[in-house]
């Protein structure tokens, strides 16, 4: 615990959560090490290796390597342990019967402000949340775990889209839900707690999320995965761990 009384993470959660958000970590690959040094860098990231839970992407200068998650199923496994560990350590725990039901309203009808707020406004609860929030990583990181608590959806962060990488691409499990009737796109902004009193900056984050918005809406290959189902595009502008806008962007 830390001074405050809070549960802390020990330094590998630091490295799951870089690979989440970022999508790959670098690192050389140990042939051996003992236990009691786990927590090194290049030792931890060597087990995730040795475990078949990142895979050699690309090779570096230096004799590092760029590892990466190999697929969507080993990827919810990460997003499953983040989410336990942000519960343990009391950063943020959400209602499951609530979460649920709105998540499902939100698939089925369209509904996407009350789960929204639901978790905006946990986060706002949190207090611990205020000196984790780094940035627009964070955040991003944050959602894809939570997001990816239902089976519902298959999220998808940093999917390239029509020359561009949308934050998170909720995709509709169709084959295991057939009855899903929206899929979402979603852009995150995110500012200073200073520059969230300022609604100009607020405006121009909102604008240029819904221009990126609208050109990754248009890529053939996720308009066909998702053809079953209505589009709902939405801004997260977020000030410090508070959630200053959010909206959807409806079609000219």
């Amino acid at each position: 615990m830390d001074k405050k009384g809070i549960k802390e993470t020990n330094g590998n959660f630091s490295k799951l959560k870089a690979v989440m958000e970022n999508g790959f970590l670098k690192s050389k690959i140990e042939k051996g090490f003992p236990l009691k040094l786990l927590e090194r860098h290049e030792n931890f990231s060597s087990l995730l290796f040795y475990f078949g839970l990142v895979t050699i992407d690309a090779v570096e200068k230096g004799n590092n390597v760029r590892l990466a998650i190999p697929n969507e199923a080993v990827k919810k496994l990460f997003y499953e342990y983040i989410r336990e560990a942000y519960d343990e350590t009391g950063v943020l725990s959400l209602d499951r019967y609530k979460y649920s039901e709105k998540m499902e309203n939100m698939a089925y009808n369209g509904e996407w402000r009350p789960l929204f707020d639901y978790i905006a406004q946990q986060m706002e609860k949190s207090m611990s949340l205020r000196d984790l929030i780094t940035g627009e990583k964070f955040i991003q990181g944050f959602l894809i775990a939570y997001l990816g608590w239902s089976d519902l959806y298959i999220v998808h962060p940093e999917r390239e889209f029509n020359k561009g990488y949308a934050d998170l691409a909720m995709e509709p499990f169709i084959a295991q839900y057939e009855g899903i009737k929206f899929a979402y796109l979603i852009e995150i902004k995110y500012m200073k707690s200073i520059d969230g009193k300022s609604k100009k900056k607020v405006e121009q984050l909102k604008s240029e999320a819904q221009e990126q918005l609208k050109r990754y809406s248009i890529d053939e290959n996720f308009r066909k995965s998702i053809e079953k189902t209505t589009l709902i595009k939405l801004v997260l502008v977020f000030s410090g761990h508070k959630l200053a806008y959010i909206g959807e962007v409806k079609d000219a």
